[in-house]
Formats: structure tokens, C-alpha cells, sequence
């Protein structure tokens, strides 16, 4: 897979050079090659975690785009790479950011979420994806009323996409809207079994039930939302010790010891992460206290 997509950027990126040493300002092909760099940005840094060379490559989008809108200010799709890259930028931390500016990476919140709404509302290629970018943000930014309409109107737009429907319930429970959340991912739980979406993911929805169930004190229904992510075969088995975890600790909340002290077991016999193991081997010894997390 690695191999094919490599090869599939390096043929637009050669095709795209080729243009433009024809038509040094052609921005069809510009924004070709900026999209293209932007894939191997993505690929490099969430793939392979190689973060200097997807610096490298998202500087070079974001070159292309920039160039893009300097020829044509009206070529709306290069404003959501542009916006991308500056929210990112713009969101690092201070050392972080003198750091990158070294390399000449310059970025602004601001003005990165005003690229992406402005992509979004457009009639273009990219809207929905600046959309999906933009409501990301906007959770960020604890800015849930905004991004809750976005994710309503793509889910709406796109009924067969899973992800689109689990970030809806994610947006609702971190808006305070812990029951609407619940129903939201027992819905996407019945869709999904129904075949109802392209492509589904359980574990995800359950994850998420789980932890909207637990912040409405429905201990007992959240354990086994939890138990419900580590019985789906073939969920990231990351995934699967953070839920046995959790539901150790809800069991240890409703005084099912027994059951909690299984699940803890599991954690430290797979060993998948150190912090999780340690905090197993910390809730045999002791059990699970709930404390409310304040906002």
C-alpha cells in the first residue's frame, strides 16, 4: 500500500511538473501538486510518524496553494490547505513555534478557521472536507455549537458515512449533551448492524456510548458498553485495553470487585501500555474510586 501510494504522488507530481515548466503559473497544476504533497504530508506524519519530512511536504502544499491564490484569488479550493496549515501552526506552543518558524512556517488561528468556513460554504471540491476540518477545529476550540451544525449538516449530506455519524455523538457529549450523545450512538450501533453504512466501525460508536454513559453516572450500562468494545474482533487491541480498563473501573464503581478485577488481570496480561498496566496493577490493590470531572 506504502509502495502504491508513493507511486500515485510521484505520477501527479511529475505530471504537474511537467505542466508547469511549460506554464510556470498554471494553477491547475499548482493546486494538483499542492493536493498531492498535502496526501504525502498526511502519510508521512500520521503513517509512519517521520514529522520532519511531513513538515517538508506540507510546506510545499502550502507553497503551491499560496501561490495559487496569488494568481487567482477566486481558486476557493487552495484556502483550505492554506487554512490547515495555518491553525496548526498557529495552535503550537511557544518554543514549538519559533522552532518551525525556522524553517519559514508561519501560522494564525484566526485566520486558518476564517480559510476553512469560507472553503466550506463554497460550492467547491473541498468543501466537505474543509467542513470536516473546520468542526475538528471548532471542538478544539470548545466552540461546540458551530461544529455540531457542520457535523449535522455533512452527516445529513453523507447518511452512509460512519465516521460522520460517531463524531456527531463525540461533539454532542463534549457539548454538555450527554443524553442526546447516548442516543446518538445506539442509533449508529443499529444503522451500522443493519448494514446502514459504508463501512463501520462498532468499536467506536461503543467506545463512545461508554463514555457518555459514564459521565451520566449510568455505571453499570457503561461497563458493558465498554466490555461490548473489547468482544468486537478485529478492534485495535489499544482500544480493547483502555475499554477493559474502563470497565474495570465501573464495575469497582457499582461493587461488582469480582468482575472488575478480571478485567484489570486482562490489562496486565496484554500489556499493551505501561501507564494502563500500572494503573491495573494499582486497582487490584485498590479499587476504583469515581470522581466527577469538573468543566
Amino acid at each position: 500500500m506504502r509502495k502504491e501510494i508513493f507511486a500515485l504522488i510521484a505520477r501527479v507530481d511529475s505530471q504537474c511538473n511537467a505542466r508547469l515548466a511549460r506554464n510556470p503559473d498554471d494553477v491547475d497544476a499548482l493546486y494538483a501538486r499542492g493536493v498531492a504533497r498535502g496526501f504525502r504530508a498526511a502519510y508521512m506524519g500520521m503513517a509512519e510518524k517521520s514529522w520532519l519530512a511531513a513538515i517538508r511536504s506540507a510546506m510545499g502544499a502550502r507553497r503551491d496553494h499560496e501561490r495559487v491564490l496569488e494568481l487567482d484569488p477566486s481558486y476557493v479550493d487552495a484556502k483550505m490547505t492554506v487554512g490547515i496549515h495555518n491553525y496548526i501552526i498557529g495552535s503550537l506552543n511557544w518554543p514549538t513555534r519559533m522552532a518551525v518558524a525556522l524553517v519559514g512556517a508561519t501560522g494564525n488561528r484566526q485566520k486558518g478557521l476564517e480559510y476553512l468556513r469560507e472553503v466550506s460554504r463554497a460550492d467547491v471540491t473541498s468543501s466537505a472536507d474543509a467542513s470536516m476540518a473546520l468542526a475538528l477545529f471548532l471542538r478544539r476550540e470548545q466552540r461546540y455549537a458551530e461544529a455540531l451544525e457542520l457535523v449535522r449538516g455533512l452527516a445529513h449530506r453523507y447518511p452512509r458515512n460512519f465516521l460522520l455519524a460517531v463524531e456527531y455523538g463525540n461533539l454532542l457529549n463534549a457539548s454538555g449533551h450527554g443524553r442526546e450523545a447516548i442516543a446518538q450512538y445506539r442509533r449508529v450501533l443499529e444503522k451500522g448492524r443493519e448494514g446502514k453504512y459504508s463501512s463501520f466501525h462498532p468499536e467506536r460508536a461503543a467506545w463512545g456510548l461508554g463514555i457518555s454513559l459514564r459521565g451520566q453516572r449510568e455505571f453499570e450500562q457503561a461497563a458493558g458498553a465498554f466490555d461490548e468494545v473489547a468482544g468486537i474482533g478485529g478492534a485495535d487491541p489499544a482500544l480493547i485495553s483502555r475499554a477493559r480498563l474502563a470497565a474495570g473501573e465501573m464495575y469497582d464503581t457499582v461493587g461488582e470487585r469480582e468482575k472488575a478485577l478480571e478485567r484489570y488481570h486482562l490489562v496486565i496480561r496484554d500489556a499493551l501500555d505501561d501507564n494502563q498496566a500500572k494503573t491495573a496493577h494499582k486497582l487490584l490493590r485498590h479499587p476504583y474510586h469515581y470522581v466527577e470531572k469538573k468543566h
